[in-house]
């Protein structure tokens, strides 16, 4: 056989040619690793294959691979491979290091948003240990509360099993959201917690910190798997940002990431979410709560009794050894189990004893705080309080001898000791660095013990004058229960100033509401409008800085209202908290009585009011409301219509009475579809008016004609009322049909229960209330099917909530 070999190949020795091929190879270090290589593989080979075969083998390698030409094919072969090699090796690398880095932004955004372990990863359920960090009210501790050792903390007694445990199992089984709805120290929490030490324990246990982290989450690209959600005292993560249907869709998925979200929620907290609500929408219904109560009703409700049934406290009876078991069911008559173990009752006590006037001055100022902590809650803040709020606040419920005294080492010193633990269990408040958690017991107890005790008046101011923009929606709705128009009206402008665009849209939409319930019609559509496109509102400052236009007009009747109604202080402060002695003074109607009759042209009301002057000042006044809106789903269309056809005061035809005398009435504003007339307790210069304690009744007329008034009427309860009455009294050869609604701000709009009968050619609907809220509103539409055709018909109102005059 002949060789190849160049001659300058031949002129080389095998080992020069040997040392050649290793210089070249070290330039490289990975093509010395891949000679490397090969020499393994050789020396591998040399073991696996017989001598003879190799011989040949190596003999054949020799000739070929061995001369210039192979050395040259192998060095362009391993050149040719290392960039490759090089290239796949950093790309592992990149990888690895992405990886990494992905791992340490995914520990940074769970630290910000939820708990996590010590390594930055969340917990799994087998970890769950402390059922206090998960908001189970302590117990006393003991050292050893048990014969058998219990898997617990000291400082939680051992748990009785609930009877809805097997529900509640089943629930999660199920997947989505689950609520725990009771009373606080009902035992919700733990009955959760319990709950979830019964599932598998390498499943994730997520508890965000915020209102806004779960979505935050969601958005970082975070997807939940095998994981349970814990949400204590849901409503905290409710409102713009936070929980909706939607992102519980997201959350959840299809059911096959194995993730449920456990709540608990009081039962306060439910009602005040669901009240009237028949489970039936209205297409006019743009109260911003729609959204809450939406999300509720996609939940597994499950509802825990405060006080242990039959069967929990023979169970409680088998666990007796528990000395802080024994001990609560020796008063399982007065109080539930949770609720005595909690401390709660003894804290209650603690509290209404601290506010005697003999006291020490830091028991009284510990007390005081306490109570600004509490009615800052029940006006509508969500979130602990402020510290500085409670310090600016706090004064209020002090007697102004006290006031003097208190510098920030009295108030220092009446903050530890509202802190103080009892009986080694909870306290009336806990510090979270400059915020106050008040005890949920004492809100609910305090909601339904002194319901009448109004907020005082300077603590709306200071809230509202401080006001977050996220809280703005929960303290607009309170200030406008509360009949704080003026303060409602703030904070949702509050509200239009934030960035997130669903607190601007709330905004918008309380504004509109407070609109409607001054009778402002085309100004509530204005709001309404801004409020369904955000994105325009949140670019135009001077919208964000808006108040309602026609607000300072009604001024004077608005503070009427609120003096009348009780919700203004009557008498000037005396020491002690207003209201806390004796009820605030107020104007009540016993019975309003309303006519509205339609001849096929003209629309006339008769409205009679019984009133109760329970005031300490006479009634000398009282003004009443006439909006109309002919087209209130064609705003440009009606304005000008109006302008046009301006409602005239000398075609209303106005008449009133009190008890059965004439009475005298002024026009206060006068605009083309409304005026505020105040009807006057005189005529020609007799007066007779209301005196303090009287009773007496009005009665009052006026007329409107179809091309002005529109089909439909509103009546909104800005006075206490007992009970309200109305009747429409429609043609019967028209044919009329007639829906009525419940259209308050964050009440469901649900339609109403009509009568309707037939009588002397006459076809009636009536519809009656007792003790509507204050600030609610109702509202009626009809139409007309008549079967002659000369007689003419009406057109529906569509879509969007009609008003009507009060």
């Amino acid at each position: 056989m002949t060789s190849s070999r160049s001659p300058a190949a031949r002129g080389r020795s095998p080992r020069h040619r040997g040392h050649a091929l290793l210089r070249m190879a070290g330039r490289n270090r990975t093509v010395l690793v891949a000679v490397a290589g090969v020499l393994l593989t050789i020396v591998a080979v040399r073991w696996l294959v017989p001598d003879q075969d190799l011989r040949r083998a190596a003999e054949w390698i020799r000739q070929n691979w061995l001369s210039a030409t192979g050395v040259t094919i192998l060095i362009s072969v391993l050149t040719v491979i290392a960039p490759i090699y090089n290239d796949r090796r950093r790309m592992v690398a990149d990888r690895r290091q992405a990886v990494l880095a992905e791992d340490r932004q995914r520990v940074v955004l769970l630290r910000r948003h939820c708990r996590v372990d010590d390594a930055g990863r969340l917990p799994t359920l087998a970890a769950l240990s402390d059922p206090i960090m998960l908001g189970v009210h302590p117990a006393a501790t003991i050292s050893s509360p048990a014969p058998a050792p219990l898997d617990l903390p000291a400082a939680v007694p051992v748990y009785i099993p609930r009877d809805l445990d097997a529900r509640l199992d089943a629930a999660l089984a199920g997947g989505g959201l689950v609520l725990l709805v009771g009373d606080s120290t009902a035992g919700k929490s733990r009955a959760g917690y319990e709950a979830m030490r019964r599932l598998p324990g390498d499943r994730h246990l997520l508890v965000p910190y915020e209102r806004d982290s779960l979505r935050q989450l969601l958005d970082e690209g975070l997807e939940f798997r095998d994981t349970i959600v814990w949400l204590d005292d849901l409503e905290r993560f409710l409102g713009p940002g936070g929980l909706d249907t939607a992102l519980l869709h997201r959350i959840v998925g299809d059911g096959t990431r194995r993730v449920v979200l456990l709540a608990t929620m009081r039962a306060s907290e439910s009602t005040a979410r669901f009240a009237g609500h028949d489970g039936k929408g209205h297409p006019g219904d743009r109260n911003l709560l729609r959204a809450e109560r939406d999300l509720l009703d996609q939940a597994t409700r499950l509802d825990l009794p405060r006080r242990f049934s039959r069967a929990e406290c023979d169970r409680a009876q088998e666990r007796d050894w528990d000395p802080r078991i024994a001990e609560a069911l020796a008063h399982s008559g007065q109080y539930g189990l949770a609720e005595y173990i909690a401390a709660a009752p003894v804290l209650w006590r603690r509290w209404q004893d601290a506010q005697a006037v003999d006291n020490p001055d830091r028991l009284r100022v510990g007390a005081a705080i306490v109570a600004a902590a509490l009615d800052c809650r029940r006006a509508g803040l969500r979130r602990p309080v402020p510290r500085t709020l409670v310090r600016m606040v706090a004064d209020i419920y002090l007697d102004r001898r006290i006031v003097a005294r208190v510098d920030e080492q009295l108030f220092d010193e009446g903050l530890a000791w509202a802190a103080e633990t009892v009986q080694a269990t909870s306290a009336l408040l806990t510090l979270q660095a400059d915020e106050i958690e008040v005890f949920d017991y004492l809100l609910d107890t305090l909601q339904a013990e002194s319901a009448d005790r109004p907020v005082p008046e300077p603590l709306w101011a200071h809230l509202v004058g401080s006001l977050n923009p996220a809280d703005a929606w929960s303290v607009g709705i309170a200030c406008y229960w509360a009949g704080r128009l003026e303060y409602a009206e703030q904070a949702f402008q509050c509200g239009l100033r934030a960035e997130e665009r669903g607190i601007v849209a709330q905004a918008a939409v309380g504004l509109g509401e407070l609109a409607f319930l001054l009778d402002q019609f085309e100004e509530a559509r204005r709001w309404f409008g801004r409020a369904a496109n955000v994105e325009a509102t949140l670019g135009d400052a001077g919208v964000r800085r808006t108040a309602l236009q026609q607000r300072q007009e009604l001024v004077e009747s608005e503070r009427w209202y609120r003096h009348v109604a009780g919700v203004s202080p009557m008498v000037p402060q005396t020491g002690h908290w207003p209201g806390a002695d004796e009820p605030a003074g107020h104007l009540v109607i016993g019975h309003e009585q309303v006519t509205l009759h339609y001849d096929g042209h003209r629309y006339r009301q008769v409205t009679r009011r019984e009133l109760l002057n329970n005031s300490p000042e006479a009634i000398h006044r009282y003004p009443i409301r006439v909006a109309v809106d002919r087209f209130p789903d064609d705003p440009d269309r009606s304005r000008r219509h109006y302008g046009a056809h301006p409602l005239d005061v000398a075609h209303l035809r106005l008449r009133a009475w009190s008890d059965g005398r004439e009475m005298d009435w002024e026009v206060k504003h006068d605009l083309p579809a409304f005026k505020e007339i105040w009807l006057l307790f005189s005529r020609g210069g007799e007066s007779f008016a209301l005196p303090p304690g009287g009773t007496g009744e009005i009665l009052y007329e006026y007329e409107v004609s179809a091309d002005q008034w529109g089909p439909w009427s509103q009546r909104p309860i800005r006075i206490p009322t007992m009970r309200l009455s109305l009747e429409f009294r429609f043609p019967e050869a028209l044919r009329p049909s007639l829906t009525g609604a419940e259209t308050s701000l964050v009440a469901v709009s649900a339609p109403l229960r009509v009568r309707r009968r037939t009588e002397d050619d006459q076809t009636i609907f009536s519809w009656h209330v007792e003790d509507p809220p204050l600030n609610a509103r109702y509202r009626f539409e009809w139409t007309f099917n008549p079967n002659d055709s000369s007689i003419p018909g009406s057109d529906p109102i569509s879509g969007g909530r009609s008003p009507g005059p009060a």
